[in-house]
C-alpha cells in the first residue's frame, strides 16, 4: 500500500526511533567483538542508501560514510537483535553516534559519541523526516556477520585442498579419483571444481606421473571431491545469497522517488540470510 511522503512522522520524531532502539536493549551488555562485523554493516548500510528507497538525505549518509573511513567503531551489544525485524537494536547503537551519543571505539579508545564528533571537527546529525527509521530497520549486522561467515568458510575450503594434497602426497595416493572423466559424469560444479583444485595443487608431484600404489584409496581421501565439493555449492549459494543483501533496501516504510510515494513491505525481515546461515552451518560441519 503506497502513501504519500507527507505522512511520514515529522522530523522532531526521528530520534525517538533511535532511542526506541537503545532503551530496549539488555541493559550491562557485553560488546560485539568483531570490530570489522560492525564496520561491515556500516558499509552495508551505507550501501543500502545509495538506492535512494531509503529517503536518508546526501548529508547523513556522508556522515556515515565519515564514521566508516576513520574507522570509528561503535559499541554494540552482541545479543539483542530480532532479524525478524531488522536489527533494531544493533543498529540504534551505531545511528546514536552520528547524533553524538552513545560510545564508540576509536584506535582501541572508548570514547562518547559527543567527543568522536568534536575530535574530527563534525556536528551531530539532526535527523529529518524518515532517517531515524532507516538508521534502525534493516538487516545490515546480521549481513555483515553472514558475509564474513562465507568468507572464511571459502578460506576454510581452500586450505582443505591443501590439507588433502599433502595427505595424498604423504601416503601415495590415487589421484585418478580426481580425474575429470569421473567428475564430468556427476557434472556438480563444486565436485568439479574441488578435484580440479586438488590436482592443481598437486602439479609438480610425481603422483601425477607414476602408478598408483593401491586402485582404490580410503573413502575420506577418495570422496573429498564429492564431500568437499557439495560443501562448496552450499557456500557458493549462500555467497550468492548474502551479496544480494549486501545490495538491496532492507529498511521499511520505502520511498518511490519517482512518485513521491510511501510503499510499507516486509524487506527488513532477515529469513533470506537466517535460512542461508542454518544452511552453511550444516555444511561446514561435514569438515569437522
Amino acid at each position: 500500500h503506497a502513501a504519500s511522503i507527507q505522512s511520514i512522522p515529522a522530523a522532531a520524531d526521528q530520534e525517538d526511533f533511535v532511542s526506541m532502539g537503545m532503551n530496549t536493549a539488555i541493559k550491562n551488555f557485553q560488546i560485539m567483538d568483531n570490530a570489522y562485523g560492525v564496520l561491515g554493516a556500516m558499509v552495508i548500510e551505507l550501501n543500502s542508501f545509495c538506492t535512494g528507497g531509503s529517503g536518508i538525505r546526501i548529508e547523513t549518509a556522508e556522515m556515515l560514510k565519515k564514521l566508516i573511513n576513520k574507522k570509528v567503531i561503535p559499541l554494540v551489544p552482541s545479543i539483542g537483535s530480532l532479524g525478524a525485524s531488522g536489527d533494531l537494536i544493533p543498529l540504534a547503537y551505531i545511528a546514536r553516534i552520528l547524533i553524538g551519543e552513545g560510545e564508540a571505539k576509536l584506535e582501541n579508545e572508548i570514547l562518547k559519541g559527543s567527543e568522536i564528533l568534536s575530535k574530527f571537527n563534525l556536528l551531530p546529525i539532526e535527523l529529518h523526516a524518515k532517517e531515524g527509521i532507516s538508521l534502525i530497520n534493516g538487516t545490515h549486522v546480521l549481513t555483515s556477520f553472514a558475509a564474513h561467515t562465507v568468507f572464511d568458510s571459502l578460506n576454510i575450503l581452500r586450505n582443505s585442498v591443501i590439507s588433502i594434497g599433502l595427505t595424498l602426497e604423504a601416503f601415495e595416493g590415487n589421484i585418478n579419483a580426481f580425474s575429470s572423466f569421473i567428475m564430468n559424469l556427476r557434472p556438480h560444479k563444486g565436485q568439479i571444481r574441488f578435484a580440479k583444485a586438488i590436482l592443481d595443487v598437486l602439479q609438480g608431484s610425481d603422483l601425477l606421473v607414476k602408478q598408483p600404489k593401491r586402485i582404490q584409496d580410503p573413502y575420506s581421501i577418495r570422496c573429498s571431491p564429492q564431500v568437499h565439493g557439495a560443501i562448496l555449492d552450499v557456500v557458493e549459494h549462500c555467497k550468492n545469497l548474502v551479496e544480494i543483501e549486501i545490495n538491496s533496501t532492507t529498511d521499511n516504510p520505502l520511498i518511490d522517488i519517482e512518485t513521491s510515494t510511501v510503499a510499507s513491505g516486509g524487506n527488513f525481515h532477515g529469513e533470506p540470510i537466517g535460512l542461508a546461515m542454518d544452511y552453511l552451518c550444516i555444511a561446514m560441519t561435514e569438515l569437522g
